[in-house]
């Protein structure tokens, strides 16, 4: 838009008509016309085809920049381009656009988002790039102003994400270091698992859980003989330790020694 003739890169013709008007139209570096672009710029009304042009070039330059064409450019590629001219997007937009240009205000930035708009649904018509053109019938180009001193953009963008990227990458080469060791141990732990399975057979716990069964009815039955045989040593006329049973004849062998006179007498 500063007037300046431009042999090199894609430029904007202006063309003057027989009725003393003018047209614009987007030529190729060697000179040829951009037929898509031309295409469109035919559709708009006098006055508004001069800012389309300016804006359609510098996208279209911008595209050749990125190595980008009309066929293979996406709905986040444009996402990026607005970021690049000033919009508000999430994360980078790339290698830096516009160097030591103002960024463009709200107002401007709704105007490339509708050029933008209407020159890829004008080439989708035209059977290139028909799913971007689907996509952007039903999405709105983002032209809220960027107001950060700073704009991520560029190779110092670049940088930022790069570093984020590899120390995600560091955390996740840890994460599947621990899953790779937490896994060797599950496996330890089964293996001794089935090892413990194998040496014990159904059979064999049968067999165990018969002689416990016995066991325990042998342990019940020595319990009844101990209270049995505790029973019959408490009965009268046993004899307990030293003790002996107290015999009929006892009154006389107590009178019949030498002391009965001086103690009672009882039975041993």
């Amino acid at each position: 838009m500063d007037g300046k003739l431009i042999i090199d890169d894609l430029r904007v013709q202006e063309l003057e008509l027989a009725d003393g008007t003018f047209a614009y139209t987007i030529l190729w570096p060697e000179g040829a016309t951009h037929r898509e672009a031309d295409g469109f710029l035919r559709t708009r009304q006098p006055g508004t085809d001069r800012t389309y042009a300016f804006h359609l070039v510098d996208h279209l330059r911008w595209l050749e920049h990125e190595g980008l064409t009309l066929a293979s450019v996406t709905l986040d590629d444009l996402y990026r381009y607005m970021g690049a001219v000033g919009a508000k997007i999430t994360g980078p937009y790339g290698q830096p656009w516009r160097t030591g240009k103002q960024p463009y205000e709200h107002s401007t930035l709704k105007l490339v988002a509708s050029c933008l708009k209407g020159f890829y649904l004008h080439v989708s018509g035209l059977g290139i790039n028909e799913e971007l053109g689907k996509r952007l019938d039903r999405s709105r180009l983002p032209t809220r102003r960027d107001g950060r001193p700073e704009r991520p953009h560029g190779s110092e963008a670049e940088t930022a994400w790069r570093e984020r990227a590899l120390n995600a990458e560091d955390g996740l080469k840890s994460a599947h270091a621990e899953i790779r060791r937490q896994r060797s141990r599950m496996g330890q732990l089964l293996g001794q698992i089935r090892d413990l399975e194998a040496r014990w057979s159904d059979e064999s716990v049968t067999r165990l859980a018969e002689q416990n069964a016995q066991l325990t009815q042998r342990v019940q039955q020595l319990s009844q003989d101990q209270r049995q045989m505790r029973n019959e040593h408490r009965r009268p006329g046993r004899t307990t330790g030293s003790r002996t049973a107290a015999s009929p004849n006892w009154k006389h062998n107590c009178w019949n020694t030498p002391a009965a006179a001086e103690r009672p007498c009882s039975p041993r």
